[in-house]
């Protein structure tokens, strides 16, 4: 039986492939696990981010998706996204 991939491991991996986008063979080789296992690390991640932040996370209503859609008419950007980076 193999060893798990040690949280800190798995947390690495998963932001570097949301941060990159890259494929799957790319963390495999970076992160020296299988595909189907990167796969499954991905998800998982995403997952757990979406249940921990369930009430931040999510599409906007019609009023709010109006809304940036003025900022980004006015600014190119969302002022919100701007003072968060």
């Amino acid at each position: 039986m193999r060893q798990a991939i040690p949280v800190e491991q798995q947390v690495a991996l998963a932001l570097f492939h949301l941060a990159h986008g890259g494929s799957y063979r790319v963390l495999e080789n970076q992160y020296a696990v299988a595909r189907r296992t990167a796969s499954k690390v991905v998800r998982r991640f995403a997952e757990g981010v979406l249940e921990v932040f369930a009430n931040e996370c999510g599409y906007p209503n019609a009023q709010r998706k109006t809304e940036i859609m003025e900022e980004f008419a006015v600014d190119s950007m969302p002022g919100r996204a701007c003072r968060a980076v």
